[in-house]
């Protein structure tokens, strides 16, 4: 059947349409969407966007398998002139996990940070032409969160002077890892390392001329890939969630259902579902934790690439507890709030979080035995303050005070912090005991971490934020997030004595009030991601001017 037989052809959607609807909502705002659009991702960004979207991502080869999809933005990079940042934009603009995401994420990270000079000028060349693709192999079948019990050995003969790999049981099998089992043709594998003299664990390299193992200054920093994959998925959790939110918005400012009962006219139109309050209340939440996330993921990025360079320049480990402690926390959170039930991509979300809280207990501990020491993290400083007034309610003003509002998350993980603190080191209990107290506690600690980057991004930057209506609009998201997070968890704050019974039982009522502020500016808020038409699953929902009725007739002649 041709066009010209097909009645739709001829047949335009009922008045108004999306198109209308959508321009109608941007005239009720007064957000300058392209200024906020460059403050938030910036003109670079923007710009990278529009001239890699020029190589036609959109067409309907990206519908194929993830293979060919990987396989073709690979040979984009070439034929373009990509560089790293570009190729990375194009696979987050395609929208999928591509089969070479561990090569480029992971792989290259691990030879960068952990080869030698040597092995860096040999195998640099072969990975960035990709003649080299490869794997990172430390999960195995029977491996869940002890590195140290991997059971994948790999014996020095000193005699070829190579790696003799013995897989001595099934489940030494290496398993669950990305990339391997098609994709690439080399592999960097996690094993247990056997030396003539004695073994040195779960490691990755050795002299190949004496045979010796030498341990880094740090043993942490041999998990400074792991903590490179989550620095970039608290950044990639953002984003995510954002394509929801623009997706929701756009869809529910167009869908009209049902009028309103107490309408005087039989004849009033149908409500949009964006304007029931039962709605606004389950979007606009995420709509404003867009915001922390994406300003928590800028901090994590810069908090990673800072503390690599005082490691690389001055053998600095200082911070390296920290990068650790933060990017455990903020991946577990952000990828939950992201999707509830995401499938991670690399260990459990509730036995992550055992890492923050083990950081924090050591914090308490040293607090303790050296009360008098000098507190070089704000996470110090926070466990100080409590200290020195734990028994104390507080009772915040955080409905008139957005400093409030901050010193109460900070409180309250302190306070968490401390708990944890007196049933582990001081009760003794056992630490798998302690599993959910601490989920709480990191989950605790990394909202205080989301509340406090939100809030100082907003008064620091205040002058570069385009228009007094972009900043006060900026700044009921902000309270909105953590009145809204204060309400989920209105228990802890209540029990640490941060806010009183009177305040918690205030803040539904702000949070609703705080929607109707937010609630005119919402389709601009989300059109200054600029998602376009390249994200395929959310169909013509990411176009900002698409007249969707039209286009899903279309999609089916």
């Amino acid at each position: 059947m041709t066009d010209k037989d097909d009645f739709s052809a001829a047949l335009n959607p009922a008045a108004p349409d999306g198109a209308t609807i959508l321009a109608n909502e941007r005239a009720r705002s007064s957000i300058p969407v392209e200024k906020f659009s460059r403050y938030l991702l910036t003109s670079k960004y923007i710009e990278q966007q529009n001239r890699i979207l020029k190589a036609n991502l959109a067409r309907p080869d990206l519908y194929k398998l993830a293979l060919a999809r990987a396989k073709w933005i690979r040979q984009l990079k070439d034929k373009v002139g990509w560089n790293d940042d570009e190729y990375q934009m194009a696979a987050t603009l395609c929208d999928d996990v591509l089969p070479y995401y561990l090569h480029t994420a992971i792989f290259i990270a691990t030879v960068l940070q952990q080869g030698s000079a040597a092995q860096k000028v040999y195998w640099m060349p072969k990975l960035e032409a990709w003649e080299v693709i490869g794997a990172y192999a430390q999960t195995e079948l029977g491996h869940g969160s002890n590195v140290r019990g991997l059971e994948l050995e790999a014996r020095w003969d000193p005699r070829t002077k190579e790696f003799v790999l013995h897989s001595p049981h099934l489940t030494a099998s290496k398993w669950w890892n990305g990339t391997m089992g098609r994709t690439a043709n080399y592999v960097i594998a996690v094993a247990q390392l056997l030396l003539p003299v004695s073994g040195s664990g779960a490691e990755t390299k050795v002299d190949p001329e004496t045979g010796e193992y030498t341990k880094p200054k740090n043993p942490e920093v041999v998990y400074g890939s792991l903590t490179h994959v989550r620095a970039k998925l608290v950044m990639e959790a953002r984003l995510a969630l954002a394509r929801a939110v623009t997706v929701a918005v756009r869809y529910l400012s167009i869908r009209r259902q049902f009028k309103d009962k107490d309408a005087l006219q039989d004849t009033a139109p149908e409500i949009n579902v964006l304007d029931y309050p039962t709605v606004q209340f389950r979007i606009l939440p995420l709509l404003a934790t867009t915001f922390p996330l994406h300003y928590s993921g800028k901090a994590m990025g810069k908090l990673y690439e800072r503390t690599r360079t005082d490691i690389e320049r001055s053998g600095d480990f200082a911070a390296l507890a920290e990068l650790h402690s933060t990017s455990s926390g903020l991946k577990s959170l952000c990828t939950d709030i992201s999707a509830n039930s995401i499938e991670t991509f690399e260990g459990d979300n509730y036995m992550i979080t055992q890492q923050v809280a083990r950081y924090l207990i050591k914090k308490v501990r040293e607090l303790v035995e050296r009360p008098n020491s000098q507190a070089t993290t704000r996470t110090e400083e926070s466990l100080r303050r409590f200290l020195a007034s734990k028994d104390t309610k507080l009772y915040l003003s955080v409905l008139t005070s957005d400093e409030d509002i901050v010193e109460a998350f900070e409180w309250r993980a302190a306070y968490l912090s401390f708990k944890a603190y007196e049933k582990r080191e001081i009760q003794k209990q056992t630490w798998n005991s302690l599993l959910i107290d601490f989920y709480r506690l990191s989950r605790a600690h990394s909202q205080s971490i989301l509340v406090i980057k939100f809030y100082n991004a907003i008064n620091n930057d205040s002058n570069n934020i385009p228009s007094a209506q972009t900043r006060s609009t900026l700044r009921d998201l902000f309270r909105l997030f953590a009145l809204s997070t204060m309400e989920t968890e209105a228990c802890e704050f209540y029990s640490c004595g941060a806010i009183s019974n009177e305040h918690l039982d205030a803040v539904t009522p702000r949070v609703f009030d705080l929607m109707q502020r937010i609630r005119p500016h919402v389709v601009s808020l989300v059109d200054a991601w600029i998602f376009c038409c390249t994200v395929r699953w959310a169909g013509p929902m990411t176009k900002s001017t698409k007249n969707y009725s039209s286009w899903h007739i279309g999609r089916i002649r």
